[in-house]
């Protein structure tokens, strides 16, 4: 009986199969096979205070679960870096403990041991109670996969946590930050306005008396006030300037008690 011929051409995809079979794929392979299987995840929950839908992190944890398993890869998280941050109190007097934490993620490949990272993400997680911390690391652990996996979101923003709690928080934060920024530059502006003004005749007349009084080498009291005459000292360096004197004349007092 006459042996069946194999097609030539068909060798090579078979060996090509064969070698594919005896040689296990790399952790990165694994990860990439991940990354083209997870597709969208659809936002599964709602943050009741600003009425938009998120995608929590156990809906992200589901389905990359599966698709890791699968692949026989292990994720394994460590709590690398904690930070207690100050507490902030919101508008209607709750105490939110905040807390920063910095986590680390390492793939071990289950059939060859391959490792790779860590590689890290931070969160901060705020609560009135002793959830920060939980909090905190579920941030970064979510943050950490939806980039990992290129999780994207359609509606072009990041997910929010969906604690109401923690959004009014984070909100009256910035608000408070810009308040204060604002403050600082009203502060500043007025600060560059009494530099730029100097004193007026009667004040210069104020300065005269006390050198004077205190009996100071009128040069050093300029060198001081980091002008060259009297009349050149700003409002700012003004205030200064008195208080060095009056200082001086009630230490000669005191001494001559």
């Amino acid at each position: 009986m006459a042996k069946e011929q194999q097609n030539p051409q068909q060798q090579p995809e078979q060996q090509a199969q064969q070698c594919e079979q005896q040689q296990p794929r790399s952790l990165a392979a694994k990860l990439a096979r991940v990354l083209a299987q997870v597709g969208g995840i659809p936002k599964d929950c709602k943050n009741k205070e600003q009425g938009y839908m998120y995608r929590s992190e156990n809906a992200i944890m589901e389905r990359l679960r599966e698709l890791l398993a699968a692949e026989t890869v292990i994720l394994i998280p460590d709590e690398e870096e904690v930070t207690i941050l100050e507490p902030y109190t919101t508008s209607r007097g709750n105490k939110m403990n905040r807390t920063k934490c910095r986590m680390a993620f390492t793939f071990l490949d289950g059939d060859t041991g391959e490792i790779l990272g860590p590689y890290h993400m931070s969160g901060i997680g705020m609560d009135s109670m002793d959830k920060d911390l939980p909090k905190a690391q579920t941030m970064a652990t979510k943050y950490f996969l939806a980039k990992a996996f290129l999780i994207s979101d359609a509606g072009g923003r990041m997910d929010a946590e969906g604690d109401a709690e923690t959004d009014r928080a984070a909100k009256e934060t910035q608000a408070t930050v810009t308040a204060a920024k604002a403050a600082t530059s009203t502060v500043t502006q007025a600060a560059q306005a009494a530099a730029a003004q100097v004193i007026a005749p009667d004040q210069v007349a104020i300065v005269r008396d006390l050198i004077k009084e205190a009996q100071m080498d009128a040069a050093k009291v300029l060198q001081f006030a980091g002008a060259t005459k009297v009349e050149e000292i700003n409002l700012t360096m003004y205030a200064k300037v008195i208080k060095k004197l009056q200082a001086t004349i009630a230490a000669a007092k005191t001494a001559a008690q």
